[in-house]
């Protein structure tokens, strides 16, 4: 009821409703990654069980206090296609009478991402202004922070280790280990969101006319893309070659220009990382350097990777997951999975199928890296329907935005950035499960269509 009340009469300041909207979506971004097992770990401290508890809290309050604003008639195609996904899964896993801690994270999981989007529906269907792209810069300010964090201690590791050559070994993206109270995250999650912040310095760049701002905007592109290309994350790495393409092909520039952004985002950071790498070598002398792994000095982007495969070692260019893949349909086949087995079932039926140890290391990750895999090994053909209706929709949002509303002409930062982010969170979905689980993709996704979604009904071209 006070929110209601909140919500209808905005002109009270300091419980304006777009203000709480703020709060409740930044606890959201707070609480992914967040597990009810990590409150159980012997080491924590009284504080850190707090702010852990805190982290969970948030998603499940945010749902049982916005659900009451929930309008099924207001709901759109994209919202009502994520929010069946969600409860059909919900379904599946309530048929399941084990109870544990790792199902009580599975219903976490499910009611995480329905708080997202009961926030983009409210916010969708409220007057506020602009309030979608406030949340897109609370959103890269999270991100950025988050990603530069981890960054800076890769580089100061890099630095004081001298078998550390790329970033990509680097103990702070070791899984075992743990920071800023939570198992450290993937090199594939802090790249995927050095990438976005990538498209937000460049929406920024593409629509600023002062030389002095652009210089600045410049610098730090080529510092992000300095940091991708050493973080050696191939799926991520993709960011740079979307954003490469679209500035190429669709945006009204000098050549000269063009040029010049290629050659400081995608060709200087390589020369530039590699001639660090050599520096580094040579100031290691001949019997130290004999007694370092090799393998940590190679690019994994210009050397074959290889993985033992049946006592054989074979090429691979997926780093495993062609295996995965392989697996997964395998187990979809014998199972004759049709429904689903619940929220993140991959890591369930990949761990029990396990009986090769030669198998490639990224295979015990346990992880579909697929999303559509993902989707049907959770939600059976039921879900996969509607991710696939999901993925129609972007696309015609991006169709109608780039051929149709002229976004790149009307130069709107949140509105190239939104092009540049669904591209790249679509396609990286074709190797990692990304947004049909609840997560950094998963949020920035729903947001992004959002803006997209407005731009293109707006009258204005």
């Amino acid at each position: 009821m006070l929110l209601k009340y909140l919500y209808n009469n905005k002109k009270i300041y300091l419980f304006k409703f777009e203000h709480i909207l703020c709060v409740f979506w930044i606890g959201c971004l707070l609480s992914v990654n967040s597990k009810i097992s990590d409150l159980y770990i012997a080491d924590q401290n009284p504080l850190a069980i707090f702010l852990i508890f805190i982290r969970i809290a948030i998603p499940i309050l945010v749902f049982l206090i916005l659900i009451f604003f929930l309008k099924i008639k207001k709901l759109d195609f994209f919202n009502l296609s994520y929010l069946f996904f969600a409860l059909w899964q919900l379904i599946i896993l309530s048929t399941n009478k084990v109870s544990s801690i790792a199902e009580l994270e599975k219903y976490h999981l499910i009611i995480s991402m329905i708080a997202i989007l009961l926030i983009i529906h409210v916010v969708k269907y409220s007057k506020f202004k602009f309030f979608e792209s406030k949340l897109l810069i609370l959103s890269t300010l999270f991100i950025a922070s988050i990603s530069f964090y981890y960054s800076i201690l890769a580089v100061i590791e890099f630095i004081k280790n001298r078998e550390i050559f790329y970033l990509y070994w680097n103990t702070a993206f070791m899984a075992e280990g743990r920071n800023l109270l939570q198992t450290n995250p993937r090199i594939t999650g802090i790249s995927r969101m050095l990438g976005l912040v990538l498209f937000f310095i460049f929406s920024i760049f593409i629509c600023n006319k002062k030389k002095i701002n652009n210089l600045l905007l410049i610098a730090l592109m080529f510092i992000i893309s300095f940091l991708l290309y050493g973080m050696q994350s191939k799926g991520s790495y993709l960011s740079i070659f979307i954003l490469i393409i679209y500035y190429i092909f669709f945006f009204k520039e000098e050549i000269k220009k063009k040029i010049f952004i290629f050659f400081i985002i995608l060709i200087l950071p390589i020369l530039a990382y590699e001639a660090v790498i050599k520096i580094k070598v040579y100031s290691i002398n001949k019997i130290e350097f004999k007694k370092i792994d090799k393998t940590y000095i190679n690019s994994r982007f210009f050397n074959k990777h290889t993985v033992v495969i049946n006592g054989e070692m074979q090429n691979d260019y997926t780093t495993g997951r062609y295996e995965i893949w392989s697996r997964a349909l395998k187990i979809i086949k014998e199972k004759r999975i049709f429904l689903g087995y619940g929220p993140q079932a991959d890591r369930m039926l990949l761990k029990t199928e396990i009986k090769n140890w030669d198998l490639p290391e990224h295979f015990f990750d346990s992880n579909a890296s697929n999303g559509l895999i993902y989707s049907y090994l959770c939600a059976g053909i039921i879900g996969l329907l509607f991710i696939l209706i999901i993925y129609l929709l972007i696309f015609l949002e991006l169709y109608k935005s780039i051929f149709i509303k002229k976004a790149f002409t009307n130069k709107k930062i949140n509105v190239i950035f939104s092009i540049l982010t669904l591209t790249f969170l679509s396609l990286r979905t074709f190797y990692e499960n990304g947004f049909t689980l609840f997560g950094i993709d998963f949020i920035f996704t729903t947001l992004v269509y959002l803006i997209l979604q407005k731009f293109n009904l707006s009258s204005k071209l």
